[in-house]
């Protein structure tokens, strides 16, 4: 059998990145039932990152519920960031 090789940082959303951030590791911005593909530019801190998002530069703390949300955003924000893999997905219903 071939099994396609993995990197590193391959996770799923099911199982979700849960290591220190590192540059060039893939990331999911997910909003609603949408999810774009982003990438990770620079580690300020462990609980501070920088990514590329629709070209351009975005920064995201991690929050005390675990989650990455874009820095000034409240903790129950509209989207969230999701490391290890990047994922493409836009529904069709909206």
């Amino acid at each position: 059998m071939n099994e396609e090789p993995r990197s590193q940082f391959y996770r799923n959303e099911y199982e979700p990145y849960t290591g220190t951030p590192i540059v060039g590791m893939p990331a999911t911005y997910n909003i609603m039932c949408d999810s774009y593909p982003c990438s990770v530019v620079a580690v300020i801190n462990e609980k501070t990152i920088v990514v590329i998002k629709h070209g351009k530069e975005v920064t995201y703390t991690k929050r005390k519920n675990g989650k990455w949300i874009v820095k000034g955003l409240p903790i129950h924000g509209p989207g969230s960031l999701v490391l290890g893999y990047a994922k493409n997905y836009q529904s069709p219903d909206f």
